[in-house]
């Protein structure tokens, strides 16, 4: 004797053998079995016996309908792949071509994923804001150097705190300057979307006056060339995690922001925190750092791998700061443009070394007199002197201004 009985069916499951129609997501499948249905069938004892005493014959076999569920896979996996090609394509218009940034700052840019999330915390979107304005004057960028003669403030800074004599003359106060050496992630199309790092901690509640403003972003594209993204809001993001400086990619950037604030006074603070947490060894309070902060230590016992190691740890941080396109300025775009094209740069200044008597001469040694020559090597001095002003002296964050370590200009 033995018994067939009705398990459950799964509706998910469904034989892999059956070609199922795809028409309808639900559908019919009719096999030869007992002579009960499924849904409701009882045991069948095949061997029972009748009250006379005679055994009982098995029942015919009898279709049964099995109800199944067809999942549409193949439209998920689908549009799955629409979507990666479709991010793809954003992604691919964010890139300008003639931004020159080495393979090294490459990978410091976040993952396009990492990139993508940040933004999307903020509702901004990948493609970049429509300008209504020719591309032969939207994509003409400018010089540094023009921009200070112009209106004013530092020639390094990434915002250059400018006088309000000079503010009171041409109105503007709010430049923004993002070398993508720091700030891999900054916009290189205008209009479109980007990251700003600062260092240290900040949070949303951070509402320094001077920041509080939509910002005239230019960012470098290779070395003396800036260009104009438009106008931005910036809205808080969460810092740099312990997770993404460990990363190998991300040891260039480490490394450069790391020498800056052991070189620059903005560092101070970064590098009083880390020297007080290795005497103390444990968090500073708020006190504790104020009253360091006012002797006249400029704790460059720190060293910059000591910053290093103090990011991977996640002991010291710098904050991101996601970016949207809101405006852009036609008119202004217009005007610098005209002025820049009309613009000369001024000779550079004597250094104090060239002053008085330069000592004796060394015994001169054979070189090319050539016209040629001397303008390459005019040219090189200038590339150098270009480079340095826009990476070695590039001041990359935020810095409060009319403070003494960086006075307005």
């Amino acid at each position: 004797m033995f018994k067939i009985k009705a398990e459950p069916i799964d509706d998910s499951t469904v034989l892999a053998a059956v070609s199922l129609p795809s028409t309808s997501s639900r559908t019919s499948l009719e096999f030869d079995d007992g002579a009960h249905s499924l849904e409701g069938s009882e045991d069948v004892d095949h061997d029972s016996e009748s009250p006379s005493g005679s055994t009982n014959r098995a029942p015919k076999r009898r279709r049964i309908e099995l109800q199944g569920v067809f999942v549409r896979v193949f439209d998920q996996i689908l549009r799955s792949e629409r979507r990666k090609r479709e991010l793809k394509r954003k992604f691919k218009k964010l890139k300008n071509p003639k931004a020159k940034m080495t393979k090294i700052e490459e990978k410091m840019m976040l993952s396009d994923e990492a990139f993508h999330s940040r933004l999307r915390l903020e509702g901004i979107q990948l493609d970049p804001m429509p300008i209504n304005l020719i591309k032969t004057i939207l994509d003409i960028p400018v010089r540094r150097e023009f921009m200070r003669d112009r209106y004013g403030g530092s020639a390094i800074s990434c915002f250059p705190g400018i006088a309000q004599e000079r503010v009171d003359q041409h109105g503007y106060s709010d430049f923004m300057y993002l070398n993508m050496k720091y700030h891999p992630n900054a916009p290189q199309v205008p209009g479109a979307p980007g990251l700003f790092y600062n260092a240290g901690e900040t949070n949303e509640d951070w509402t320094d006056p001077s920041w509080g403003k939509k910002m005239r972003v230019f960012t470098r594209l290779e070395s003396g060339v800036w260009l104009k993204m438009g106008i931005y809001d910036l809205f808080y993001s969460k810092p740099l995690s312990r997770e993404e400086w460990s990363r190998d990619d991300m040891a260039t950037m480490r490394t450069a922001w790391a020498k800056k604030l052991f070189e620059k006074d903005w560092g101070r603070r970064m590098r009083c925190s880390i020297k007080l947490r290795k005497s103390l060894k444990r968090e500073p309070t708020p006190e504790e750092l104020k009253e360091a902060m006012a002797t006249k230590d400029d704790f460059k016992a720190v060293t910059a791998d000591d910053i290093g190691r103090a990011f991977m740890r996640g002991e010291e941080v710098v904050s991101v700061w996601a970016m949207k396109c809101v405006d852009y300025d036609v008119d202004f775009q217009k005007t610098i443009v005209e002025a820049f094209g009309q613009w000369t740069k001024p000779a550079p200044k004597k250094s104090a070394k060239s002053k008085g008597n330069p000592g004796p001469r060394p015994k001169a040694t054979k070189v090319s007199t050539s016209s040629s020559s001397k303008t390459s090597k005019k040219r090189k001095a200038q590339e150098m002197e270009e480079e340095n002003s826009d990476d070695d002296e590039y001041d990359p964050v935020y810095v409060p201004r009319g403070t003494r370590s960086r006075p307005v200009a």
